[in-house]
């Protein structure tokens, strides 16, 4: 098959391209996923005997389960930097203090828009996240896309820690028959029972306990 109408294949058209970078980067960084589309597909206009390109998932949009380790590390630093951001903090100052690029975090979070010529943070985001929370079955891992969820979920962890370390449950009573749903649909309940609540925290090993994302 063509690569165009002018050109046999993408090398002939990359070694004759003479139009601007940004377009040439864009072609070349789409033949690397789609080696075998024509130029045609690759600028979104596929002629009628040829199949539109699947369009990708944004980074940010990917479930936990379909990242790598690599993809997970930038996710996770990228979320404490955006948790930095919407706390006040520069986000250049947060994405070198936990030592990752700012182009970077935009990429992994698609939660930052540029107002006036800086980067400001959304007040709420899709990003799915991996979190941990005590139901009656004990300690489990709950991943959610729902910022407004992580930062119940971290509130929720923050009054189970208060009540561990001091035997004050007051912060555990807001949660009192709260519920939420996964990425899934599954839904969860917050364990509030203070003597259920112990008899999990005694059973775990040593230093677990849970991360928060707030």
């Amino acid at each position: 098959m063509r690569f165009s109408k002018k050109y046999a294949s993408f090398e002939d058209w990359l070694r004759n391209f003479k139009g601007s970078a940004a377009y040439r980067k864009r072609i070349v960084r789409l033949h690397e996923l789609h080696p075998e589309a024509t130029l045609r597909q690759l600028r979104g206009h596929p002629s009628f005997r040829e199949k539109p390109l699947k369009r990708r998932v944004k980074i940010y949009r990917e479930k936990w389960s379909q990242l790598t380790e690599r993809q997970k590390y930038y996710r996770e630093q990228s979320l404490k930097v955006l948790r930095d951001v919407r706390k006040g903090k520069s986000l250049r100052a947060s994405a070198k203090e936990h030592n990752i690029q700012v182009s970077t975090v935009i990429k992994n979070t698609g939660a930052f828009v540029k107002r006036g010529g800086k980067w400001v943070a959304k007040d709420s985001d899709r990003i799915p996240r991996v979190m941990s929370i005590f139901e009656d079955g004990g300690k489990t891992w709950v991943e959610i896309a729902d910022s407004h969820i992580a930062s119940m979920i971290g509130r929720y962890n923050n009054a189970v820690k208060q009540f561990i370390n001091t035997g004050d449950d007051s912060m555990l009573r807001e949660f009192s028959g709260k519920r939420f749903r996964d990425v899934d649909g599954k839904e969860h309940v917050f364990l509030t029972d203070t003597g259920r609540l112990i008899e999990i925290f005694e059973g775990l090993d040593e230093g677990e306990f849970y991360t928060i994302y707030d």
